[in-house]
């Protein structure tokens, strides 16, 4: 199933903070269908589609297509409930041969939901 239609409907603002920071903004509504199989009756935020938020702010802002071609290390430590705003923050630490290497955080106001590190290969350019 493709849910890049609740990234698109879901994002609020993704923007540069400088030439290696990326922040996206997102808020996800309980009727959006990432939430109906993950949890029936207690939805939450899959931590794959987290991944997916990470992805799609920095093809977003770069106009380039990518794959995930690794999870380094990654951590989900609190829930995200349908409502909730979610901030992304993603720091571009190298990037070489077509290859990108990221640390992303995801913060909800309660804080940290989750990090990760992910390396992403450079598919072309949109």
């Amino acid at each position: 199933m493709n849910y890049y239609s609740d990234l698109i409907k879901a994002a609020i603002d993704i923007s540069k903070k400088n030439e290696r920071c990326i922040v996206g903004l997102f808020r996800f509504d309980e009727n959006q269908k990432i939430f109906q199989g993950h949890f029936p009756g207690n939805p939450i935020l899959p931590g794959v589609f987290q991944l997916e938020m990470i992805k799609f702010c920095i093809e977003a802002l770069f106009k380039v297509s990518l794959n995930i071609r690794k999870v380094n290390r990654t951590k989900f430590s609190r829930p995200i409930l349908p409502g909730m705003s979610v901030m992304v923050e993603i720091m571009i630490d190298d990037e070489k041969n077509g290859f990108l290497n990221v640390k992303a955080v995801v913060k909800i106001e309660e804080g940290i939901a989750g990090r990760a590190n992910l390396t992403f290969k450079k598919l072309a350019q949109i």
